[in-house]
């Protein structure tokens, strides 16, 4: 769960890198207009513009940036762009050379843009390589966890099982030692710990644990008669089968939560 965690911080700043970008190429295709305007009303240029804006018929023949004719009136170049700017910017468009506009780019191929442009791909390349190579180390992991539970569970009920055939012997005196069943629920309860730790809402996990307290805790070497009748022996089988009905519900469980773990492909399931 933290190598998904981390491969989608990863992505968040891919998302902040771009737009980043996307801002700045924005500011700098904003500057190209005010760059043309600069240019068209410098006092050196405005006879250019009017001139241009005759040619187009946005104003009238003999216009000059003192008097431009618009509509029957002699108006100044000011006037005209506060009454019809749109007019006045297609103007000025036509008449500010290329280099112009290029000019009021610069910014896009300055020292910022340039460095924008060099390292966006190498960020996205980047960043990308890192989120698959979290999903990879996420994936082999539950993988692991999957294989290591699966082993833990298989010498748990080994070892009871092997518990449950002698207590239904006549002599039971080569039954497994309490503590080597302690020892195998030890450490299945603690391959089960460190998944919950990962999936920590999972009821399944939270149900396992509670039931190698319960069932197939300490309680498999209570309920048992001391088998002299065979009556007694009656009895041991049933307290035996039981048991194996706990074990088998248990195991669905186990391989059901090994399953969930090597399906997983993104974001943890529930579990």
């Amino acid at each position: 769960m933290a190598g998904s965690r981390t491969a989608l911080f990863a992505l968040l700043v891919l998302v902040v890198i771009v737009l980043a970008d996307w801002l700045f190429q924005a500011s700098s295709e904003n500057a190209t207009p005010d760059a043309s305007l600069v240019y068209c009303l410098a006092p050196a240029h405005r006879a250019g513009l009017v001139d241009a804006a005759v040619s187009l018929g946005f104003v009238g023949v003999g216009s000059t940036p003192a008097a431009v004719r618009v509509a029957n009136s002699a108006i100044t170049l000011d006037t005209w762009r506060a009454r019809d700017d749109a007019d006045f910017q297609r103007a000025c468009d036509a008449y500010a050379p290329p280099s112009v506009g290029s000019a009021g780019s610069s910014a896009e191929s300055g020292p910022i843009g340039g460095l924008f442009n060099i390292l966006l791909p190498v960020a996205v390349g980047a960043l990308l390589a890192f989120a698959f190579d979290e999903f990879k180390q996420g994936s082999d992991r539950r993988w692991a966890q999957a294989d290591a539970l699966r082993d833990s569970w298989a010498a748990f009920r080994g070892v009871i099982e092997t518990y449950l055939a002698d207590r239904q012997k006549l002599r039971p005196d080569g039954v497994p030692a309490q503590s080597d069943i302690d020892a195998r629920r030890r450490d299945l309860t603690g391959q089960l710990r460190a998944i919950q730790s990962q999936y920590r809402r999972s009821p399944t996990l939270a149900t396992l644990k509670s039931e190698l307290l319960g069932e197939l805790g300490d309680g498999i070497s209570t309920g048992w008669v001391p088998g002299i009748t065979p009556e007694d022996f009656t009895e041991r089988k049933g307290r035996a089968d039981v048991l194996t009905k706990a074990l088998n519900d248990f195991e669905s469980s186990v391989q059901r939560v090994a399953g969930e773990l090597e399906r997983g492909i993104w974001l943890p399931s529930r579990l």
